[in-house]
């Protein structure tokens, strides 16, 4: 036993008049840095920003309070007029116990803040916001409003927004706040940030428990003024540095990302390194360390440079030039969450390099700089999109470069004991057995499907899913184990071929589930439409089992295969022998069908689905027929153990 121990392009004129009016709003950025210095791999990208934001904010923390001016210019470049504009005020969320985000949860006052808007102009005219709830209806709900306009803005014009407000900081509860007796900030969903505009209508949805973000692509400039001794860390790229006797000012420039994050600590300890890309560039990577993880900064180097060199190998080139992780202390309740070129994480007080932990957090968040902050999604919509796709990747990393995790659980939230937990009680183990499992990385997400395997699908909307379980599976768990199976029909590099299309086709550009979709139907090997027909369209349960075998004479079997549930996937039957084994292939439609057998040796038993390429199916115990018991030490061994685990996972995720 071992030791216990991550645009279109417009008119010629529209393009004059808007040039001139923002002529001077990144006027340093284009003298002091060209544009690829500034960012990202861009030079072939097909969505030009729409929206520019500069953003001037000082950082009270003796106050815990932000006093911003903001002002955002946005182009119309559809081909449709509005006479509204909306934006999202994600930190209202935690304005009161009511709001849709946190309705469930208690917030103490020094969790509450809401953005307090002190002048808001239009093209230079005051104007007044209504709160309004795009998705449900709550009037205790402030995290969207609408501003109505005196002229509609036509296709091709421009509008400007000049907003001054203060947010005071609350303590961290979700993605954003100080941590309890730390001096840690960090600045998430911070500004008025607008909508997306598109075929004429504004998605601009309320902030939901169980869903996260969605926003255009846009131009940051972002002035940070804060005392002298706090370390900072954003997303972008830094401009320039003016300091006083007490304060600093950095000037960061971020170009066509879909938002703008940043933390601040005078505790933080700085590692860097340099990434040195196959395409030429180098990537610079910056940790902001707790100094009481300061140990374990060797292994999170490793773990974000074997992400970097197997994205770049398999998926394309790294979409940023930077990327700063932050490790949030035990106290924030931040955990891991992902930003454009930032991200978090969290390390356990007690990791064994066994656990992966926090390798799985670390290497998860970087994949998202790929599936999120490059390739954007609706994650109030379709969560599952950047979610699901990075949750495969995270786990074939783990794979390549860990091997396979080993089975844990956790004694008082902290210390790692490896084994199996059946019964706690207040966090104290009662009933546990005390081994070694080594398992794929994949089962981790089963627990989740085998417990919520019929509770939403695919094509819900993300915010509508009814619970915190249902949003997991759906979001992680379920399409991520989708993914692995469609690697056991067409094999990993198959199915790594096609993120690889889907990400270098969309890079920098807005996607909704049908892009995937349609990637993987246009696969070119084999037909996916089955598969993604079942998979991913309909909210089906598998379940194929062999009912019996029946010796119809000397050399001809009988062999019945059953179809339980509405899923259907292609399949194989194995027919075991005394001398062989031989496979039979079956399409997998009819509810049952009876397969004549031709043998000269007797048949001991048959298995449907031996290789276990549906992942998904909820009964691995019926999957097998035996009928002669000296055959049973070995297939017992492939098939009982698949039935153990799967049966030990419905367990957990009942009582999880």
């Amino acid at each position: 036993m071992k030791r216990i121990l991550f645009i279109i392009p417009l008119i010629l004129l529209s393009l004059f008049f808007y040039s001139q009016e923002t002529t001077d709003f990144f006027q340093n950025s284009r003298t002091e840095l060209d544009f690829r210095q500034t960012n990202s791999v861009l030079l072939e990208n097909k969505l030009q920003p729409n929206t520019n934001y500069k953003l001037d904010v000082r950082f009270d923390p003796q106050n815990k309070l932000l006093i911003v001016s903001e002002r955002i210019i946005w182009q119309n470049t559809t081909q449709y007029p509005t006479n509204e504009l909306q934006f999202h005020l994600y930190a209202n969320a935690f304005s009161n116990n009511n709001t849709e985000l946190v309705k469930k949860i208690s917030l103490d006052e020094i969790e509450k803040t809401k953005i307090e808007i002190k002048k808001l102009h239009v093209n230079e005219e005051e104007k007044e916001f209504i709160y309004i709830q795009p998705e449900v209806e709550n009037p205790f709900d402030s995290t969207v409003i609408k501003i109505e306009l005196s002229n509609s803005i036509n296709p091709g014009d421009s509008v400007t927004v000049s907003i001054e407000y203060e947010l005071k900081i609350p303590r961290s509860l979700i993605r954003f706040g100080y941590a309890a007796g730390r001096e840690f900030y960090f600045i998430a969903q911070w500004f008025p940030k607008l909508g997306v505009f598109k075929n004429g209508e504004w998605t601009c949805s309320q902030y939901h428990p169980y869903a996260e973000f969605y926003s255009d692509f846009a131009d940051y400039d972002v002035k940070i003024t804060l005392p002298k001794d706090y370390i900072l860390g954003t997303t972008g790229t830094l401009i320039s540095i003016q300091e006083n006797e007490k304060s600093k000012t950095y000037n960061y420039i971020a170009k066509n990302v879909i938002d703008f994050a940043w933390t601040a600590s005078p505790e933080f300890l700085v590692y860097e390194n340099i990434f040195q890309s196959k395409y030429g560039r180098e990537i610079n990577i910056k940790f902001l360390i707790q100094p009481e993880n300061e140990d374990l900064i060797e292994r999170k180097f490793t773990a974000v440079e074997n992400t970097l060199k197997y994205l770049e190998e398999y998926i394309g080139e790294y979409p940023f030039n930077n990327i700063t992780l932050v490790d949030v202390p035990r106290s924030s309740k931040l955990g891991g969450m992902e930003y454009p070129e930032i991200v978090t994480y969290f390390t356990p007080l007690f990791t064994p390099i066994e656990l992966q932990k926090p390798e799985s957090t670390i290497i998860h968040e970087i994949i998202h700089q790929y599936f999120y902050a490059a390739v954007s999604s609706n994650e109030t919509y379709e969560g599952w999109l950047d979610e699901g796709v990075t949750t495969y990747l995270e786990k074939v990393i783990l794979d390549e470069y860990y091997g396979k995790p080993i089975l844990s659980f956790s004694f008082i939230d902290y210390f790692p004991i490896y084994g199996i937990k059946f019964l706690a009680f207040r966090e104290i183990p009662l009933i546990y057995t005390l081994r070694t499992f080594e398992i794929d990385h994949y089962v981790s997400n089963l627990s989740l499907y085998y417990a919520n395997d019929g509770l939403g699908n695919l094509n819900e909307k993300s915010f509508s899913l009814p619970n915190y379980r249902s949003s997991i599976t759906n979001t992680y768990a379920k399409p991520s184990l989708t993914l692995h199976s469609l690697e056991k029909y067409i094999n990993r590099k198959n199915v790594l071929d096609i993120l690889s299309r889907y990400y270098n086709k969309y890079k920098f550009s807005h996607v909704t589930g049908s892009d995937l979709i349609n990637e993987i139907n246009g696969y070119s090997g084999k037909d996916l439409n089955w598969f993604v027909d079942s998979f991913i369209n309909k909210e089906n349960k598998f379940d194929y089992s062999i009912s019996s075998i029946f010796q119809v004479n000397e050399t001809s079997y009988k062999i019945l295969a059953e179809r339980l549930e509405d899923g259907i996937t292609p399949t194989e039957i194995a027919i075991y022998t005394e001398s062989d084994t031989s496979y039979i292939d079956w399409d997998g439609k009819d509810r049952w069908k009876e397969f004549i057998v031709y043998s000269e040796d007797e048949v001991l038993a048959a298995e449907v689905d031996p290789h276990r390429k549906n992942i998904l199916d909820i009964n691995y115990a019926n999957n097998s027929y035996i009928i002669e018991s000296k055959y049973w030490a070995s297939l017992s061994i492939a098939i009982r153990w698949y039935f153990w685990v799967q049966n030990a996972l419905q367990v957990f995720g009942s009582i999880g």
